[in-house]
């Protein structure tokens, strides 16, 4: 985001949203391995004009340092050692980086719980309270890192997954299914 402004502001985060953070950090820095991972097969890469560290793994590194600058406010915490999140006086763009980290692991969950209610035999009941927990995340995100007004999101090297299709037989079980367009460019579902 890089705002030129020196706006700043103390973040201060529940215990829920931190137990959330945390895992929101570890998903991103996950996917972001992957990726670096992807990239050591490719060794040409390193003598073009992306010499020495690419940008892939500074965000990597940047996710890491994330991630643990949050499990060692576990000690820092009040009550029995649980996690409390309270970095204190940062930048504008540093909440924003955050606070697109927490968004992009909510659009996560929203997809996984999709998935999860389009299995057959699945309780609307355990459905409803997945909506319920996925809705005080929002809010605890909302009400601590502010709106997009307030606090714009930073664009980050990953986007959000895209939902995907899961077919279920009777028994529950996930079918495997091909996608193709016949001639009247009609999507046709097979197995």
């Amino acid at each position: 985001m890089n705002s030129a402004n020196n706006d700043y502001r103390v973040l201060v985060c529940g215990i829920p949203l931190s137990r959330f953070l945390l895992d929101a950090a570890s998903y991103y820095e996950e996917l972001l391995k992957e990726n670096v991972k992807r990239l050591e097969g490719l060794s040409w890469i390193r003598s073009g004009p992306a010499k020495g560290t690419l940008y892939v793994e500074n965000e990597r590194n940047r996710a890491t340092d994330f991630r643990k600058e949050i499990e060692e406010s576990k000690q820092k915490g009040p009550g029995n050692g649980d996690l409390y999140y309270k970095p204190g006086l940062l930048s504008i763009d540093q909440i924003a980086w955050r606070k697109s980290i927490a968004l992009l692991y909510l659009d996560h969950v929203r997809n996984q719980r999709s998935i999860f209610a389009s299995i057959p035999g699945t309780s609307i009941y355990t459905v409803k309270d997945l909506d319920e927990w996925i809705s005080e995340r929002q809010k605890n995100i909302d009400d601590t890192f502010g709106d997009e007004k307030d606090t714009p999101t930073d664009p980050l090297l990953i986007q959000a997954d895209k939902p995907c299709l899961a077919i279920y037989d009777r028994a529950g079980k996930r079918v495997r299914f091909r996608v193709f367009i016949n001639e009247n460019d009609d999507a046709v579902i097979t197995e």
